[in-house]
């Protein structure tokens, strides 16, 4: 018993001490946040639920109020970004792009609406977050699942963090850390046979990101495929 009691002290020293870790090393990484021009797009398509009389205007005055000046310049001194700030036809043709990912819309509408930050940084705040959640359903997962030891698990997935990609998703502006969380939860739902939950949530994934669906079309081939083996 006493043997048993140590095990599971230090699974929870483990689980504490490396999901601080990850909360930190995130954090850190996202201080150096990525301004691209996604941002005025993504901005745009919260401003949409409060029904602006100008959209247009109100996006470009959200963020030159809320960025600093060299930020904002950085979004609109580019033949892109300046096309967009000039022409609201063009600006509106480019939103038909991002609409689609009404999940991850509705997300950042409702991070503003409960913590109060503006559109730009509860937008950044979704990506933090679901960085975190995603390592943290990774950690959890080899905690449960018990594939290899807990301690080299936290290692292997701060190894993971530390990585250009990884970090890219932390520091952008984008839907890719919501998608990421909701695939990696889809997929270990998928082979825990969990059907009905698997559906649910690789279709919340679809409406972040629709692309998903070339991944979710391969991993159903592959059950067809291993379930004719298997009556064979």
């Amino acid at each position: 018993p006493e043997i048993f009691n140590n095990t599971i002290m230090f699974r929870k020293i483990n689980t504490v001490f490396f999901s601080f870790f990850f909360f930190i090393l995130i954090y850190q990484y996202q201080k150096n946040k990525h301004y691209s021009w996604d941002l005025t797009a993504y901005v745009a398509e919260v401003l949409k639920f409060d029904n602006p009389k100008d959209l247009h205007a109100e996006t470009y005055t959200i963020l030159s109020n809320t960025l600093t000046k060299e930020r904002y310049n950085n979004l609109i001194n580019f033949e892109y970004g300046k096309n967009n700030l000039e022409n609201k036809n063009i600006f509106y043709e480019q939103l038909c792009f991002y609409k689609h990912r009404i999940l991850y819309h509705y997300t950042n509408y409702f991070i503003r609406t409960i913590t109060g930050f503006s559109v730009p940084d509860a937008i950044f705040l979704n990506s933090f977050l679901f960085a975190f959640l995603t390592v943290c359903l990774l950690f959890y997962i080899s905690l449960k699942e018990r594939v290899i030891n807990l301690f080299l698990s936290g290692l292997i997935i701060v190894y993971l963090i530390m990585q250009k990609e990884f970090i890219e998703i932390i520091r952008f502006s984008t839907p890719d850390a919501q998608s990421i969380f909701l695939v990696a939860l889809s997929i270990y739902l998928f082979f825990k046979n969990s059907s009905k939950s698997f559906f649910i949530v690789a279709l919340l994934s679809l409406l972040v990101r629709s692309d998903n669906v070339i991944l979710y079309t391969l991993l159903i081939l592959f059950d067809l495929i291993i379930n004719r083996q298997n009556l064979f």
